[in-house]
């Protein structure tokens, strides 16, 4: 545009200024299990090990500590029972 000799100032779209979408940009950080075991609380995980928190693996709205779900270590994806279905189970 500018070759063409029109000026477009730079800025950021006015629905990005007023944080309107922010919520979307974060992560879901909380254990969903009926009955969280972890000391620290359902708010908080650690980055390895039975208390690393997974998220559901279809729709990433839900999460789960292993332990809780009674998850081995070695589980590397997690379905919530929304996406998984009923019945379902986790191994």
């Amino acid at each position: 545009m500018a070759i063409l000799g029109i000026q477009i100032p730079y800025r950021l779209p006015t629905w990005e200024d007023n944080g309107a979408y922010e919520a979307l940009l974060r992560r879901h950080s909380r254990c969903n299990a009926s009955e969280c075991l972890y000391h620290g609380g359902r708010e908080q995980a650690e980055g390895s090990g039975p208390w690393q928190l997974l998220l559901c693996s279809s729709c990433a709205a839900e999460g789960t500590h292993r332990q809780c779900s009674h998850l081995s270590n070695t589980t590397a994806t997690w379905e919530c029972d929304g996406c998984a279905g009923p019945g379902y189970q986790h191994r």
